[in-house]
């Protein structure tokens, strides 16, 4: 670097010296004939334009091509009329980490919150029964199901957080065979038949035999419950949740559709993020991690598939995902 500087250097009291030079032989010319003074004035000027162009050229590549710095992360060179393309992709890479940083304290605060509750409960629940609450048959009963409420939503969550972990690393890969989807949605209906009954809430398909896709069976079980519970859950009495199919040539769209509270548009964009809640003291108080749709949203997405969410408030919320036919 030092060399080229050198060189470019030695070049500019060159053209000093050409300069020097010139300017002498035009007052000698001046001298004796002007004409000719003009005529090496005007040669003088197009050869210094032509050096201060050559110069300026060389003066770029001493910085734009000869200039390199060295990337800690692959250990080559990048060249300097890169280095713009290089600042903007390191930015962004610090941004990145950033925002990571920032969503891992937001996880932690959430799953300890999400913790406390319970285990608070728990304690408390344990703490007056050995005070001599539990020779009180009015009460040590009361209190043990409570406890057993709790533990069950320590251990909802702790699954949740363990599935969502395996998912996300890619620990967790789908299991493809080809199933009917009838079948699947004919064994969700049938278990929470009982919990429909219990929110007042009629629940249906437009399913039929017939409707083979490739996919994880046990898996997609899995998010359809989700979906049907959420509606059932969030549902309004006397209200009726759907799941439909329907046929789009080479997938099956599969909707869940309620007519219940309905999402405010604001919070559709977060719908699918991890422990949010749109209604945290009833969602709370009805059970759930707030891991679900989460988990869903990332089962989906490993069968390289789409899930997408519509609702209005106390109109009733549709969310639908598609499935690969079977051949």
């Amino acid at each position: 670097m030092q060399s080229k500087l050198k060189k470019y250097l030695s070049f500019r009291f060159a053209i000093l010296q050409t300069l020097l030079f010139a300017v002498l032989l035009l007052v000698a010319s001046y001298l004796h004939n002007p004409s000719l003074a003009y005529g090496l004035l005007f040669v003088f000027f197009v050869c210094a334009y032509v050096l201060l162009l050559l110069f300026t050229d060389n003066l770029e590549n001493i910085y734009f091509k000869d200039l390199k710095i060295r990337d800690k992360k692959t250990g080559k060179n990048i060249e300097a009329k890169n280095i713009v393309q290089w600042t903007e992709k390191t930015a962004q890479e610090i941004e990145q980490l950033k925002a990571n940083e920032q969503f891992r304290k937001e996880f932690i605060g959430n799953v300890a919150h999400e913790l406390k509750t319970p285990i608070f409960n728990i304690q408390g629940f344990i703490s007056t029964l050995l005070d001599g609450a539990i020779n009180d048959p009015k009460v040590n009963v009361n209190y043990l199901e409570r406890t057993d409420k709790n533990v069950q939503r320590l251990i909802t969550l702790v699954k949740d957080l363990d599935t969502i972990s395996k998912l996300e690393t890619g620990q967790i890969k789908p299991d493809i065979s080809e199933f009917d989807l009838f079948d699947v949605i004919s064994e969700v209906i049938e278990i929470l038949d009982i919990k429909a009954l219990e929110y007042g809430v009629e629940i249906t398909t437009n399913a039929h035999k017939g409707m083979f896709v490739s996919a994880d069976r046990e898996k997609i079980n899995e998010v359809i419950h989700n979906l049907a519970l959420n509606s059932i859950i969030y549902g309004q009495k006397e209200g009726i949740t759907e799941i439909l199919v329907e046929d789009n040539g080479t997938k099956f769209i599969v909707k869940v559709k309620d007519n219940g509270i309905g999402i405010d548009s604001k919070h559709l964009p977060h719908i699918f993020e991890r422990f949010y809640r749109v209604d945290k003291s009833r969602s709370r108080e009805r059970g759930g991690s707030g891991l679900g749709l989460s988990i869903v949203k990332h089962i989906i997405e490993t069968h390289n598939e789409q899930i997408t969410v519509e609702s209005k408030v106390n109109q009733g919320t549709t969310f639908a995902f598609t499935l690969k036919k079977a051949k």
